[in-house]
């Protein structure tokens, strides 16, 4: 009875570590997608034409007509390098 109730415990555990790397996970492949976005508008010399305040972070818009949303005022850091890009 204790070996199972054991193995249930750890089960369960795995099963907590699992759900939280997932969600980790996703919320890195979304940060990184929006980055992808801002460098390739950098690449293509599109420039920022309005940023508007939204309930929950910002909207981007740039010069091309695109646009790009931040959540949760997770706002991601693009340097320029001393060669300009």
């Amino acid at each position: 009875m204790k070996k199972n109730l054991l193995m249930l415990l750890i089960i369960m555990a795995n099963f907590s570590c699992y759900h939280n790397l997932e969600s980790d996970f996703q919320e890195l492949k979304n940060e990184l997608d929006i980055q992808k976005e801002l460098i390739q508008a950098l690449q293509n010399s599109i420039s920022i034409t309005n940023i508007t305040s939204t309930n929950d972070g910002y909207s981007i818009e740039f010069s091309d007509n695109s646009s790009i949303n931040l959540f949760n005022g997770k706002t991601p850091l693009i340097e320029i390098g001393t060669e300009g890009y």
